[in-house]
This record gives structure tokens, sequence and C-alpha cells, in this order.
């Protein structure tokens, strides 16, 4: 577990050469918030090259107004623009706290934290999200964010965090003080792994998978630029590989069982020539340590995608990507750190 603080240009002008690394070892910035052109925190750049310069591991936020998911890639566009050349050992945050917009209801705000998060991973950025116990009760469905999602977690005056998080935002201004900082700081506890977020360094390996659907093999997507499957097209076969490592994968037929495992290309798993449709899929990436594979599928007739799946022993998941009896029409899969 390592200590840490967030910023803003509440805190004005931090003196860096004040800093105790041994107090501050990791900082969490805000980056922006909305949408619109002058929404760039006004201390960003400066906050980010003080702890740059002191060799402290950093990531950022952004403040959401989003209501709704073409708002979310709105927020999360305006975001990269204003991160733009930079690389974090921390993910990228939505802080999704704003009242006014509780009101567009559980699956509204699930799905902004879901579009914003998965548009800075197609960028090559970790993205996660910040909230609070209050939010994850009654606007959000706490069910898919939380194992499921990179989780900074505001919770004060507690002897614990509320549930199983990355970050634990303990402390919020009252009583906090860190040397180089003038008046209160928010601390933080981060419980995971501090790792290089951004595609410029310490990338993860990369997966291909394609699918086979509407009687042909549709192309290879790579990572998370697209999804593999024609939409309200069942799929009928599932072939993954990886850049380093292995891919083990295999499917469950609908009114089937699971078929064999397969590794990487030597063949697909599914049943083409018996035309029988796919309606669960689990991954396993071996020999790639410190990563594993994170996937999702979506449900033939279905507007969503279901929650994401890590590997194939979940312990937040049944296991697999997948509602038995339902066919798969599309998948999506991100080589990620564990």
């Amino acid at each position: 577990m390592k200590k840490g603080i967030d910023v803003s240009y509440c805190q004005g002008k931090i003196d860096f050469s004040r800093i105790d690394k041994n107090q501050v070892q990791f900082a969490v910035i805000r980056s922006s918030f909305g949408w619109e052109a002058n929404q760039k925190d006004e201390y960003f750049e400066r906050n980010y090259k003080g702890f740059r310069s002191l060799g402290i591991p950093v990531g950022a936020y952004h403040y959401s107004y989003a209501k709704t998911r073409e708002e979310a890639i709105k927020e999360a566009k305006y975001c990269l623009e204003c991160i733009r050349g930079k690389s974090f050992e921390l993910p990228v945050f939505i802080d999704m706290e704003e009242q006014s917009c509780a009101a567009a209801g559980k699956r509204a705000c699930t799905d902004v934290a879901k579009a914003f998060i998965g548009t800075m991973e197609k960028a090559g950025y970790r993205s996660g999200i910040y909230t609070n116990p209050n939010w994850l009760e009654n606007y959000l469905y706490k069910n898919e964010i939380i194992g499921r999602m990179d989780l900074w977690l505001a919770q004060w005056g507690s002897s614990k965090p509320y549930c199983d998080c990355m970050l634990w935002q303990y402390n919020v201004g009252k009583s906090g003080s860190v040397s180089g900082i003038s008046g209160e700081i928010d601390l933080d506890y981060c419980y995971k792994g501090i790792e290089n977020s951004s595609s410029g360094a310490a990338k993860a390996p990369d997966i291909w998978y394609q699918v086979y659907a509407d009687g042909r093999w549709l192309p290879y997507v790579k990572n998370l630029s697209d999804y593999a499957g024609l939409k309200n097209k069942a799929v009928y076969g599932l072939r993954c590989k990886v850049s380093k490592g292995h891919i083990r994968y295999r499917v469950h037929l609908i009114g089937g069982g699971w078929l064999p495992w397969v590794t990487d290309t030597e063949d697909f798993a599914g049943a083409v020539r018996l035309n029988r449709q796919i309606d669960c899929i689990q991954m396993e990436l071996v020999g790639a340590e410190g990563f594993t594979v994170r996937y999702r599928v979506s449900c033939a007739g279905r507007t969503s995608y279901l929650p994401y799946v890590t590997g194939w022993n979940d312990k937040n998941s049944d296991g697999y990507a997948g509602i038995y009896g339902a066919a798969v029409d599309r998948v999506q899969a991100i080589i990620v750190k564990k």
C-alpha cells in the first residue's frame, strides 16, 4: 500500500521543493472537466511537471458533467486533448459525483462511465472511475463497476473502504496536510500496483481476434480498436492471437457444452461446419507475466455489452462472458496489467 494525494487548482501553486517523497508516493492530478475548450485545469501542466520532476508516479482525473454516452465520449476526447503527450503510472479517472447528473438514472450513469473508460482505453490509456458509496448504491449499477473497473473510492471517516478498490480517498481536505502545499489536501491510499498506463511505455501485449459470422471469417480486430462481429448476427467461431505469451480460449455452444481449449491460432474455437451458435466464451493469457486478458461480449438483440470478465477464473463473475442460450454477436478483448 502506498500513500498519496490528489490535487487540482484548489491547491494553488505547490512548492515542489518541499514535497516529501516519503509522504507523497503518488499523486492524482485533475486534468479537466466538461468538454468545452476552456475547461482544462489551470494548474494541470504545472502540477504534472512538478510531480514528474520528483519522480513521483502520477494519474489524472476528469470531472464529469456527462448525462449520456455521447456526452461522455465528448468528455473523454477533450480529456485526451488535455493530456496529449503525457504518460501516467495510474489510470486516468472519470470523476462521477456531480449531483445534476444523477437524475439521468443508473443505466445512463453507468453507461457514461463505460463510454469514457472505453474511449480512453482505445487511445492507449488505462482508465477508471472515481465515485463514492452513495453513487455506487443509488446512481450506478455497482455490479458493473466493482471488480470490473479500476475504482478510486471516495469514503471519508471510515476505518476501511466500503468495497474492493484500487485507490481509497480516505480523507478529504479537513484534516489533511502535506509539506509544500498550503491549506488542506485530500489524502489517498493505493492498494494495487502502480504501473505505466500510457501507450508510450511499458506497453501491454497486443491481442488480435476474429469471429466467424454471416457465413465468413471477419477481419481481425486489434485490442479495442473496434469489435469483432456484426450486430445481431450470431457468432459461430472465434480465433485469437497475442504479441507476447499465448492466449487460450474456448466457447460454449447453445444447447450444448463447452468445447476444448484452443491455443493461439493452432485452430479456432467453435462449430462452424455444424452451424452451432456460440453463447459464451472464456479466455486466459499465459506466458506474459504481470498481464491478463479482459474481454466482453454482446448478445444478439441487446443494445449494450455485458460486463467485462478478467481471465476465466474471475471471482467477480461467473468466469465467462455471455448468457447461456443467448447468441453472441460481438466480442471485444484487451490485455491489461494484473
